[in-house]
């Protein structure tokens, strides 16, 4: 399977006595923003994808001991072929504190993009479909990444 490393790049808006706390559903909310590079080479460069995420009790992310589940579905997308599903995991990134809603975005680093078996053209096109599973199992909606071309080396 595909090698993929997370990071956590902002988790903002702890909120305090003074400012008004902010409120979000208890199921987990994410939003695309963007895919980068937009041409790759196969088994060569590394895609990166940011999606910003949202959780009204802050419930996101696994504990390193916790080898039992994963909360990052990918479904990758090749024009002409059957999905392929993949599997991830997010940090634990419960805030402390009584307010646990949280906000902030994620990049997931893909190591390797590859075109599929017995494809004769040098050139494919791939996009991404990721929802995240909090730890009470709230599923988030589904985003879908923007295409990407992955061409032979």
């Amino acid at each position: 399977m595909q090698k993929i490393t997370f990071i956590c790049v902002l988790i903002a808006f702890f909120c305090s006595g003074c400012v008004p706390e902010r409120t979000y559903p208890v199921e987990p909310e994410i939003r695309f923003i963007d895919i980068s590079p937009s041409r790759v080479r196969e088994n060569t460069d590394t895609i990166r994808i940011k999606f910003g995420f949202t959780d009204g009790d802050g419930d996101l992310g696994l504990d390193p001991a916790d080898a039992t589940r994963n909360d990052v579905q990918l479904t990758i997308k090749r024009l002409g072929y059957p999905p392929v599903s993949d599997i991830a995991r997010l940090p634990n990134i419960t805030p402390k504190g009584k307010n646990k809603a949280i906000v902030g975005e994620v990049q997931l680093t893909v190591q390797t993009a590859f075109l599929m078996a017995g494809i004769r053209e040098d050139t494919a096109l791939l996009s991404y479909d990721i929802s995240i599973l909090d730890r009470a199992n709230h599923r988030s909606n589904t985003i879908s990444t923007s295409t990407i071309v992955v061409k032979k080396p």
